[in-house]
């Protein structure tokens, strides 16, 4: 059985659909039980997910809502160090009906660390930043995500947290909740690589157990794909919960998440991510809102605190909040420095006195 996916994109103010990726389902024998798929998933998605802890790089994103035919483009910068995150979103253009209508010149910088997450606006390069709103951690720990701001910076951090999750759900700890239940395994092809499909269950809020999937009280319900050759990373998944409505009368709607990711082989003979897209269908219609990533460029080396941090881009600390300062490692070359040219200035004076008195 051949599985072909359409998506929706705008082309001259209206909308196209063009296949965009297919599933070959096999019909042989599963070498697999649900059980030892877990486990071996899960081992190679926390590999992963480590890999991904320190890095940096670019990216374009494309947001399209096709209902009022609108895209916003963005040239997009990013920065991670554990659970410390950077968004810089550098150009931003928005079309409309097919058409350029306006450009945004200047930039929005987004940033979390274990304290704070914070908002900035303005001129980067120049460093004419100024603070539109931060949140304490503590005071918004029990929020989805960990607060508005650290949600909007995960969103945008896709192309790290593509290969072992599942949209916003990371899947080593979705996998890890003790509700979590792969109900149907099979296997497959996508884009001549053997993948495995598992379809899965899981009630990610109840219990409680972390903020990056308990964010939702309801089932959660769909199916992800794998590949066990390639270190374990997703390549296409589809869930569905319930979302809070926004009326009264409709407490709860039904959405629907899609998503692909596409890779290349790096350097290292390891997969990087080339391509994600993701789209968004609520109560069975047509998906309203989608985002494409594509141009992406990651770099595996590790990033100053200092970047996460409000003084880096020449603001005020919030109240209360201090940090130790590193000496910088050139203070410590120039200390070194001027103790061996005093060393020096000393041994040629015992020299001297030597030469002197004998």
């Amino acid at each position: 059985m051949t599985r072909s996916f359409l998506v929706p994109r705008l082309a001259g103010g209206g909308i196209s659909f063009v296949i965009s990726g297919v599933l070959v389902i096999s019909p042989g024998a599963l070498c697999y039980t649900p059980e030892q798929f877990v486990a071996d998933c899960l081992s190679g998605l926390v590999k992963l997910e480590e890999r991904y802890r320190h890095c940096s790089g670019r990216h374009q994103i494309i947001e399209t809502m096709p209902l009022v035919d609108w895209q916003l483009i963005r040239d997009v910068e990013f920065a991670v160090s554990g659970e410390q995150w950077l968004i810089i979103t550098h150009h931003l253009e928005e079309w409309r009906k097919g058409r350029l209508y306006k450009e945004h010149y200047g930039q929005a910088v987004r940033g979390a660390n274990s304290v704070y997450s914070f908002h900035l606006t303005g001129l980067y390069k120049e460093r004419e930043l100024r603070l539109e709103s931060y949140e304490m951690a503590e005071e918004v720990a029990s929020q989805p995500l960990g607060g508005k701001i650290r949600g909007h910076i995960a969103a945008w951090l896709a192309p790290i947290r593509v290969p072992f999750s599942v949209g916003t759900f990371p899947l080593p700890t979705l996998m890890r909740h003790p509700t979590f239940r792969v109900v149907k395994l099979r296997e497959g092809e996508r884009e001549g690589v053997r993948v495995l499909r598992a379809d899965f269950e899981v009630s990610p809020g109840h219990p409680f157990t972390d903020r990056m999937i308990s964010w939702t009280q309801e089932p959660v319900w769909g199916w992800f794909e794998v590949a066990p050759s390639q270190e374990w990373t997703v390549r296409a998944f589809e869930y569905t919960y319930m979302a809070p409505g926004h009326k009264p009368e409709i407490p709860l709607v039904k959405a629907r998440v899609n998503g692909e990711v596409s890779y290349t082989v790096g350097s290292d003979g390891r997969p990087l991510v080339t391509y994600y897209k993701r789209s968004t269908s609520w109560r069975d219609l047509p998906p309203d809102s989608m985002i494409e990533m594509k141009n992406i460029q990651i770099e595996f080396n590790p990033v100053s605190e200092e970047r996460f941090r409000l003084f880096y881009y020449g603001l005020p600390e919030p109240v209360g909040v201090e940090w130790e300062r590193k000496t910088p490692v050139y203070v410590w070359l120039l200390l070194a420095a001027g103790v061996l040219g005093l060393l020096a200035l000393v041994l040629r004076w015992l020299a001297q006195r030597r030469r002197t008195t004998g």
